[in-house]
């Protein structure tokens, strides 16, 4: 693929969409939080045709598909009450994708179609209902599945003839393999199975001559797996030092092989690899240190990264393939301040845009995020990010901390609608990476167990505070909290541990009684708790008296100022109750709590006019608590 070039031609520039009249509070809140444009963008093996999706309407994806040899772009909607789920390509000129019930994951069909959505196939019937793990790109005919149908929790992996919607061919579970590992042909090489401990694994390796399985013998750590061939190498993602490395692994010689792939940052995780779609080959791996870094492994791709880098200062460039049809090279362009723009470079060096996530934001003249770090109150390195409002003058500004979910979760260098929202309404907003996120390391990411995560997280987020103060012109007297999830769990958690600190809180979709949650998780996946869980969370009866003293619906008299508490009434991770219970308490105790429940609200808004509301809503109370 050719991805070297004497001259950049930008004939675009992200600048031309900047400067525009004022907008009102409402036309802000949707240009922030509305329905990404473009999404999803995908080469098919052979690289003439691409899929993208967008939506039409309100929160209703659509799949368009453009092929270049004819020069012709077509695009499917679902009907009313579905939506286009997920979309992949299977071979050159065939996509699979899958509907499902509007504004949840549950299927409402699996089709195959043609390049230009022709020659339409539904593949899943009363019987079966393929759910696709491997697209198999080098076969045009196959690819490999799991049938959701099937009764048991270890299934067998199938391959599908996409073309009859037949199953032609299978590989027997042994009994207990729990995620099968392909490589780019589409043959079984690993498998998963729990080990003898609880939370220990075990791999497989697969003999498809024999069909036999036989358990490897490794002395490291691995959480995960990935072939870009079909040789005896993969590379393994290592998680027994300080950070998360890769290293490749001889599946022949049974030994590592070669020089890991690692950072003192940050965690680097085979999801980080960027391939070439037409031809698998690795062309760099994106390392998620506190500001994301590209490793491309070949030279005149490196170039041409500095070349784009260059003009779209302050961005982020990944390469997505080409259209072999005319050797136009894809990539992303993407920022604190861009949620992502995708373009096309021909070989005489001439960019071109395709399309936005989010065109509207990209008139605003957005602050930008700092890369920040503090000793938490224990001595360790805590990361994360500020993103400080444009001033008028040298008054000290309202802080707004936003607690990610998860916990094990992060958050990142890029573009967050509400990061940004927040800031451009004047706002500096703070987010803390605490004790118990993913990305620095398995100890980081574990801690002590449940219990340790829930107590240092929350100190972790109010040490924030307190540097930021230090650090900041920020209005002591103007500082809100909010988060969703486990998030919102921390935001009241905050202000019932440390009163006086915040003046608000804003709680979405959160869990403030652990032990009802705990016991919901527990029976909603009873073979992973089993697993792991009792080794995570400890005996739930022994530890319920700890769990009870972290959960702030047990003492709300704590609780001295006012909280907003949303939730969905749909939302089957975390239950309404949560919050109802929650709402009561604050009330009984004396306090300030006001509950939105939303009828039709999941654990997230996928909806478009209930996330606008949503944020009006939040944004209004905060105003009116931080003045």
């Amino acid at each position: 693929m050719p991805y070297k070039l004497v001259t950049l031609i930008l004939v675009f520039s992200l600048s031309q969409l900047q400067g525009f009249g004022s907008p009102d509070l409402s036309e802000e809140i949707d240009d922030f939080f509305h329905d990404p444009e473009v999404f999803d963008f995908r080469i098919a093996p052979g690289g003439v045709n691409v899929s993208y999706a967008e939506y039409f309407g309100k929160s209703r994806r659509s799949l368009i598909t453009i092929d270049f040899e004819k020069g012709e772009k077509r695009g499917l909607e679902a009907r009313a009450g579905e939506d286009i789920y997920s979309s992949g390509w299977v071979s050159p000129d065939r996509l699979v994708y899958t509907k499902a019930a509007f504004g949840s994951t549950r299927y409402a069909g699996v089709f195959v179609c043609k390049t230009l959505i022709h020659d339409i196939r539904k593949l899943d019937t009363i019987d079966i209902l393929p759910k696709v793990i491997h697209p198999m790109p080098e076969d045009p005919e196959l690819c490999a599945v799991f049938d959701v149908r099937e009764k048991g929790t270890y299934k067998d992996l199938q391959y599908l003839n996409v073309t009859r919607g037949e199953y032609v061919r299978r590989v027997k579970n042994p009994g207990n393999v729990l995620r099968y590992f392909l490589d780019t042909k589409g043959d079984v090489r690993l498998g998963l199975v729990k080990g003898e401990e609880e939370g220990e694994k075990d791999w497989l390796l697969y003999d498809s001559e024999s069909s036999a399985w036989s358990k490897m013998a490794i002395d490291r750590d691995v959480a995960d797996w990935r072939f870009f061939d079909d040789g005896p190498i993969a590379f393994a993602e290592l998680t027994s030092g300080e950070r998360v490395e890769l290293q490749q692994f001889d599946l022949e010689k049974g030994a590592f092989v070669g020089t890991p792939l690692g950072s003192e940052l940050a965690d680097v995780t085979v999801d980080g690899f960027i391939h070439d779609p037409t031809t698998s080959a690795i062309l760099g791996l994106r390392i998620e240190e506190p500001k994301p870094r590209i490793q491309w492994f070949d030279s005149g791709i490196a170039s041409l990264a500095i070349q784009l880098e260059k003009s779209f200062a302050g961005a982020l460039v990944t390469f997505l393939g080409a259209n072999s049809v005319n050797n136009d090279i894809f990539f992303k362009v993407e920022s604190d301040v861009n949620p992502g723009s995708l373009f096309a470079i021909s070989q005489e060096g001439k960019v071109t845009p395709l399309g936005h996530v989010n065109s509207k934001v990209l008139r605003y003249k957005l602050p930008r995020t700092e890369l920040i770090s503090f000793e938490n109150r224990r001595g360790v390195r805590i990361h994360g990010y500020l993103t400080l409002p444009h001033r008028e003058n040298d008054a000290p500004v309202p802080l707004l901390v936003i607690v990610h979910g998860g916990p094990h979760s992060l958050d990142k260098w890029q573009y967050g609608p509400e990061r940004q929202f927040f800031a451009h309404k004047g706002f500096a907003v703070l987010n803390v990476n605490y004790s118990g996120s993913s990305g620095f390391g398995k100890s980081f990411w574990e801690q002590d167990g449940f219990e340790s995560i829930l107590r240092r997280s929350i100190d972790d987020v109010i040490d924030g505070t307190r540097w930021a103060f230090e650090n900041y012109e920020i209005d002591e007297r103007r500082v809100a909290i909010m988060g969703g999830s486990y998030g919102g769990y921390a935001a009241v958690e905050a202000v019932a541990r440390e009163p006086g600190l915040y003046r608000c809180s804003v709680g979405f979709a959160g869990v403030y009684d652990w032990p009802k949650q705990l016991r919901t998780s527990r029976n909603q996946n009873r073979s992973n708790w089993d697993w792991f869980g009792s080794e995570m969370y400890g005996d739930l009866k022994e530890n319920e008296a700890v769990y009870n003293s972290l959960s702030p619906v047990r003492y709300a008299n704590k609780i001295s100022v006012p909280v907003l508490l949303i939730h969905g009434k749909a939302d089957f991770r975390v239950e309404e109750a949560q919050s109802k219970a929650m709402h009561k308490a604050i009330n009984k105790a004396g306090g300030r709590s006001r509950l939105i429940l939303d009828t039709w609200g999941r654990h997230g808004f996928v909806d478009e006019d209930r996330r606008v509301d949503f944020y009006r809503e939040v944004y209004s109370f905060l105003v009116e608590n931080t003045r």
